[in-house]
């Protein structure tokens, strides 16, 4: 029988009668296909594919994604193309960090570290430092940081710069919860300028922190009782010293060491001895015994009345003064001189006994008689005048001998100076 394709079957039994030549056919007459992927084996560069393997023309596995790994052990089977693979046909995970080498910016991740898409290393705080390296990692957001990823401290007071309110504080400064350095007794001087750190809440201070001193006395203002002028001596109470306790403080007291007791005058120092306190001293009293309820003039004798010569006596019937007379009118004199411009006269006067006539003509020599005197003793001539007035000014009655005694008297007047 003709075997028209001569592959070694007739052609009532070949199947495939064109066979070329020379190609090995199976008992059909057709070519053999030793896989039975469906591709000859003339055709087919892969003859050992597994049973049930999709094959492509040429009789080799089908690569769907062209990554040169066939689709039995391509686990990854989309692919892109040009993308290196595994041998499992997924794309390489260089630095193993789970983000494949074509999405991973950062392909030397160390292992472990947690990535982000892009495959690098997170910084949870968007600081610029990634979280294996980062030692604080809630940075606020905007925060300038160090190389640790801990916000920037600029003066190193232990408050970063984000909350610092002070960021120029000095180094070794002690701050507040805010930067700016503590002022222990809030008196609005920080401590380090402060050199009264314990002031009292609500005082005054000073620039250097200590309370104010505003008259400069070296006493507190809330301890100073006086407002004294500078340059004084203060007690504890910051009032000028009486150093005398005479009342008048040092810078009035012209005598600040006056003895305690002394009587003095305005200007704090001694009064001159004044016997019968009528303000007029003894040296300038022309009557120191005055009596203490009347009112005095300037020299210290009664302002309304004249003076009466007490203890000035005469011989009988005579102008001639007594020894003690004598000893009264030159202390009368010497009180008389301390006032050389003060004019006076002398007035004699008698009792009603005897003649008027020689009573009058007795008391104007007696007059005469202590005008002479006080002149003798340093009374100027033309300061002093005498006169007698007799019987005729009384000054009681004549009922007895007493009363008598006391009319019979030597009177000096003052004249007013501004006559």
């Amino acid at each position: 029988e003709i075997d028209s394709d001569s592959d070694g079957v007739v052609d009532s039994a070949d199947q495939c009668r064109a066979t070329p030549a020379g190609i090995s056919v199976s008992d059909a007459g057709c070519e053999i296909d030793s896989d039975s992927d469906g591709v000859v084996d003339s055709a087919d560069q892969c003859r050992a594919t597994p049973a049930g393997i999709s094959v492509s023309d040429d009789g080799c596995e089908v690569d769907s994604d062209s990554d040169g790994v066939v689709d039995s052990a391509d686990q990854c089977r989309a692919t892109p193309a040009g993308i290196s693979v595994s041998d499992a046909g997924c794309e390489v995970d260089s630095d193993s960090d789970g983000v494949v080498d074509s999405a991973d910016q950062c392909r030397a991740t160390p292992a472990g570290i947690s990535v982000t898409d892009a495959g690098c290393e997170v910084d949870s705080d968007a600081d610029g430092v990634t979280d294996s390296t980062d030692q604080c990692r809630d940075t606020p957001a905007g925060a300038r940081v160090y190389d640790t990823g801990c916000e920037v401290d600029s003066d190193l007071d232990g408050i970063v710069d984000s909350v610092d309110l002070c960021g120029d504080t000095r180094a070794g400064i002690s701050v507040g919860e805010f930067g700016c350095e503590i002022d222990s007794d809030t008196d609005g001087v920080v401590d380090s300028a402060d050199l009264c750190a314990n002031t009292p809440a609500g005082t005054s201070v000073d620039w250097y922190g200590c309370e104010t001193d505003r008259d400069k006395d070296g006493v507190v203002d809330s301890l100073d009782q006086c407002v004294s002028a500078r340059l004084v001596v203060v007690d504890a109470s910051g009032c000028e010293v009486d150093t005398d306790a005479d009342g008048l403080i040092d810078s009035q007291d012209a005598c600040p060491e006056s003895s305690p007791g002394t009587l003095i005058g305005k200007d704090g120092c001694a009064l001159p001895p004044d016997q019968d306190k009528d303000g007029v001293a003894d040296a300038f009293d022309i009557c120191p015994n005055s009596d203490s309820n009347i009112q005095t003039s300037q020299y210290g004798c009664a302002s309304d009345k004249n003076i009466i010569l007490k203890g000035v006596r005469f011989t009988i019937n005579s102008d001639e003064l007594t020894q003690d007379s004598a000893l009264i009118l030159a202390d009368f004199a010497n009180r008389l001189s301390a006032h050389p411009y003060l004019k006076v006269q002398v007035s004699g006067h008698t009792d009603n006994l005897g003649d008027p006539a020689y009573n009058l003509d007795l008391s104007q020599r007696r007059a005469l008689a202590v005008k002479l005197f006080m002149v003798e003793h340093g009374i100027n001539l033309e300061n002093i005048s005498a006169i007698g007035y007799g019987q005729s000014r009384p000054i009681t009655d004549n009922s007895s001998i007493t009363k008598r005694q006391i009319n019979r008297r030597v009177e000096l007047s003052i004249a007013d100076p501004d006559q």
